[in-house]
């Protein structure tokens, strides 16, 4: 069904005086028409509402169109009696990368309130929280110079405060990912933002004295860290809790000493077993009493029969004992979370790759776990980053901590940066990146392929299209990328890596907070390079798509 695209200047006049009427418009009819129609026909489906003590929910739906497109529309919510208020949308439809609230939205809004008041939040008011966010400069557009903002707390752009950045070895993985955390500490007040970085290779060391003096980092190895894999403090209740975490303990180190199922539930009985000895039972009364550590639970497994203590096992733990991996008197009043504060690099340069895998699973798991027990923010200010740089092992190895916070990043405050080497770890695997990643960052990859290609970018291109846009990739220079933000098209780029701005406190590289204009997709795409290219333009084929020109319809 066809309809006029909304005036919001016009409905925004004719809104009734009550209620929201000042800041708010209603819906136009012909979306609700439009919206009650798919939900008649049963093409909407409502995933998640994530209700918080402010009264603003979130609702993350599909919706499904002809040809078999999907939508995946997501809207924060605010109730106030029969009305209900639109205060953020997002959708990767064509009107919704134009910032127009569209049939999609509307969909999911008919399914979940049928027949109450349904306004559309004041675009100004989005403006403003829009150009008083984050505004990260990755680099320049290589075509028309024109300087390329990464902005993750702008939700109508990116549906996730979270990125990627991918390429081979000196590519400039390292420098860009440096700039972005300078960049984001530089913006926000050092007292009240948190900065993790899981170094695998010793590239944010104590010997790179000019990213110390940028950041203020604190620099940790992994040797008595400063948590408890088994405390049950700050994590969200429910029934046998400390079974909950033991169960979280064995599949993370399985999962990364590659170990089976025997092994996992030996370790399980160890864990449940050494809380049994501190007095933690299924009793919710029982658990703030202090936790086993794991030098308990080393020797809760050890005393237990030669037959028990399975081959597979026995070395791994008797390599953690021996690394000691985890303090034995970590602090006590204060969760790993409320702790994530100022700038920690964990240096694990060095150490066995099983061993790096599983420290940064486990600190990862017990942040999800912590990070689920507090209250949300619904705010779209980040608060703390982590960066995970040579992402590749961890992510093959899958980490379960790291796609929970992934996927609730926005809701509490908190936002993600993997480094790779390759696009492969994000395009295997049952885990779907694309939906939690919306920012893709991709330098020089030399075997890239072009359904590595589709994978991320979930992009409708013709085969010519895609084929020249990898060609394109795979021609880039040091500190050369392609970068994708949301659902805007690709961009060509010159990096701003971290050398150029590191003394540059001023942060003169950013030019005055103004009103960024949004690209209209199909309107030029500049990933032509005459002196390597075709000259059939680009943006012509795309706009060519006859799948796109089908969902008008």
């Amino acid at each position: 069904m066809k309809f006029d695209k909304p005036d919001f200047e016009t409905t925004l006049a004719a809104a009734p005086e009550a209620g929201f009427a000042e800041i708010s418009a209603p819906v136009p009819e012909p979306l609700r028409r439009s919206g009650a129609d798919y939900v008649r026909k049963s093409k909407v489906k409502i995933h998640a509402i994530d209700s918080a003590v402010s009264g603003i929910s979130e609702i993350t739906g599909t919706v499904q169109c002809a040809f078999g497109i999907v939508h995946h529309p997501t809207l924060s919510i605010l109730r106030q009696g029969n009305q209900v208020l639109v205060e953020r949308y997002h959708c990767g439809c064509r009107e919704g990368a134009r910032g127009h609230f569209c049939v999609h939205c509307a969909a999911v809004l008919m399914a979940r309130y049928d027949h109450a008041d349904l306004r559309l939040l004041n675009r100004e008011s989005q403006l403003e929280t829009r150009l008083n966010g984050i505004r990260i400069r990755l680099g320049t557009d290589r075509k028309t110079t024109e300087p390329i903002y990464w902005t993750p707390e702008d939700p109508e752009r990116v549906s996730s405060p979270n990125a990627a950045v991918i390429g081979g070895p000196d590519t400039g993985n390292t420098q860009l990912v440096k700039s972005m955390v300078v960049q984001f500490l530089r913006q926000r007040e050092r007292s009240q933002t948190g900065v993790l970085i899981f170094d695998w290779m010793g590239d944010y060391d104590e010997s790179k004295t000019d990213f110390m003096e940028a950041t203020g980092a604190r620099v940790r190895r992994l040797q008595k860290l400063p948590l408890n894999p088994f405390s049950l403090r700050g994590l969200e209740r429910r029934p046998q809790l400390h079974v909950h975490t033991a169960m979280a303990f064995a599949e993370t180190l399985a999962r990364a000493y590659n170990l089976g199922p025997l092994p996992k539930s030996t370790l399980v009985q160890s864990v449940v077993a050494a809380y049994d000895a501190k007095g933690i039972t299924s009793d919710p009364l029982t658990w703030d009493r202090p936790a086993p550590n794991f030098a308990d639970v080393y020797e809760e497994y050890m005393s237990r029969p030669q037959a028990q203590r399975l081959d597979a096992l026995s070395p791994v733990m008797e390599s953690l004992s021996a690394f000691e991996l985890f303090d034995t008197a970590p602090p006590e009043g204060v969760t790993l979370f409320e702790r994530f504060q100022g700038v920690e690099v964990i240096d694990m340069a060095g150490y066995p790759q099983e061993l790096k895998c599983f420290a940064a699973g486990i600190i990862l798991e017990q942040l999800y776990a912590q990070m689920c027990g507090t209250g949300r923010t619904m705010s779209q200010e980040l608060s703390r980053m982590i960066f995970i740089d040579e992402a590749d092992a961890l992510l093959a190895m899958g980490c379960p901590g790291l796609e929970g916070i992934l996927s609730r990043s926005r809701e509490y405050g908190m936002g993600v940066v993997l480094a790779t080497i390759s696009p492969e770890p994000f395009c295997t695997g049952k885990f779907d990146w694309w939906r939690v990643i919306r920012t893709w960052i991709v330098h020089n990859v030399e075997d890239l392929r072009k359904t590595d290609m589709e994978v991320l970018l979930q992009m409708d291109l013709y085969d010519q299209s895609m084929d020249r846009l990898c060609q394109a990739v795979r021609r880039q220079k040091k500190q050369q990328s392609m970068i994708r933000i949301g659902t805007e098209l690709p961009l060509l780029a010159e990096d701003l890596p971290f050398y150029e701005i590191a003394r540059d406190a001023a942060q003169s590289y950013l030019r005055e907070k103004t009103a960024e204009a949004k690209s209209q997709p199909l309107e030029g795409m500049p990933l032509l390079d005459a002196a390597h290219l075709d000259a059939v333009d680009l943006a012509e084929e795309l706009n060519a798509e006859p799948m796109q020109a089908l969902e008008d319809l």
